[in-house]
């Protein structure tokens, strides 16, 4: 994706997911449905089989040599995943960004996955490392043998996800092209990622990495 590209769908998505949760606040039903193929990856990193969704663009058609951007949206499933094919829809078809597959991962515990450090009080907390390697060594390639991906990737993420999405950034900035969280939880254990930032920001000068940061409520979150 290009990067203005880049800039209006998280502007588009920020949008949208304000406006859904207003929705489900009122108990009103979102009817949309995007039909992907359920698919699964055995991890020898996690040692545990992970399930995914894949949307493919609309126009995409099997043997083709078409290749595709691939945007990886972490806490699958109904909901951010609704939400992104919503945005998604609507950016490819104003040309905002290119036809994109969607990887949604599904998750297991995401206290778990989605977290640098263990804290007594969020149980198996503390599993972003191997989480990240999964990511990185096995799911990427996967995805890359399996789906038309042009090698492209960015990847979504909210709150605990949002958090490993920095996360992520930091430890393995070349795994992405650009990052994307919304509403970090920036404050997990006393801002650890904040303070990881300030250390190891300098040395990603080069990486032509983009990170784009939204917030709906809470305090201003610096990085």
């Amino acid at each position: 994706m290009g990067l203005t590209g880049l800039r209006i769908f998280v502007i588009l998505s920020f949008s949208v997911g304000s406006l859904a949760n207003m929705a489900r606040a009122q108990d009103t039903v979102m009817n949309s449905t995007y039909k992907g193929r359920l698919d699964s990856i055995h991890s020898d990193i996690l040692k545990q089989e992970r399930f995914l969704e894949v949307f493919t663009p609309p126009d995409y058609k099997p043997g083709s040599s078409e290749k595709y951007d691939v945007l990886y949206v972490l806490d699958g499933g109904n909901w951010n995943t609704g939400l992104l094919n919503q945005v998604r829809h609507f950016a490819e078809g104003q040309g905002y960004i290119p036809p994109t597959i969607v990887v949604s991962v599904m998750g297991i515990d995401r206290n778990k996955d989605l977290t640098p450090t263990h804290l007594e009080s969020w149980k198996a907390s503390g599993g972003a490392d191997k989480f990240l390697g999964f990511i990185k060594d096995e799911l990427i390639p996967y995805i890359n043998k399996t789906y038309p991906s042009n090698g492209d990737n960015t990847i979504w993420g909210h709150s605990l996800s949002g958090l490993f999405v920095v996360y992520a950034l930091l430890n393995e900035p070349a795994t992405f092209k650009s990052y994307i969280a919304v509403d970090p939880s920036l404050w997990w254990d006393n801002s650890y990622v904040p303070k990881m930032a300030a250390a190891r920001l300098p040395g990603l000068t080069g990486q032509h990495a983009t990170l784009f940061i939204s917030g709906r409520e809470g305090p201003p979150s610096q990085i």
